[in-house]
């Protein structure tokens, strides 16, 4: 059975847009996490990358402690649905140049997110197991 964007989904990381930027990188830093989903009046609305922190704020020299999520943040968000197979969120980063997305259920619900190095984890995987095999032909 193929793997589904299910299969390969980690829970969403929250922070609220009115917070800090310094504290979105605590919290990403506490959860050894490398981006965090921002929410406004419940929905989530964008997301902080570590990039999006190095260009959109040390760049510019902002306050850490001062400048807002929301400021920071990259918009919109794209999602999936966790039925989707790997290559469909493979195709839909690529094609809207993004290297996470929102994970969805039947229901069109989040419930999760996945990134680019989520779905390279099982290919990863069968090139350790050719390489095994190798030993055995």
């Amino acid at each position: 059975m193929p793997l589904t964007v299910r299969d390969v989904t980690h829970d969403l990381i929250i922070i609220d847009a009115g917070e800090s930027v310094f504290e979105a990188t605590k919290k990403m830093s506490e959860k050894k996490i490398g981006s965090i989903i921002v929410e406004e009046n419940g929905k989530p609305t964008g997301i902080i990358s570590e990039r999006d922190v190095i260009t959109r704020a040390n760049a510019r020299d902002l306050d850490l402690k001062e400048t807002k999520c929301r400021e920071i943040m990259s918009a919109p968000l794209i999602k999936v649905s966790s039925r989707a197979g790997l290559h469909e969120a493979t195709h839909l980063m690529e094609e809207n140049n993004v290297k996470k997305l929102l994970v969805t259920d039947n229901d069109g619900k989040i419930v999760g997110v996945v990134s680019m190095t989520d779905l390279l984890r099982p290919v990863a995987t069968v090139f350790d197991l050719v390489d095994m095999m190798r030993k055995f032909i």
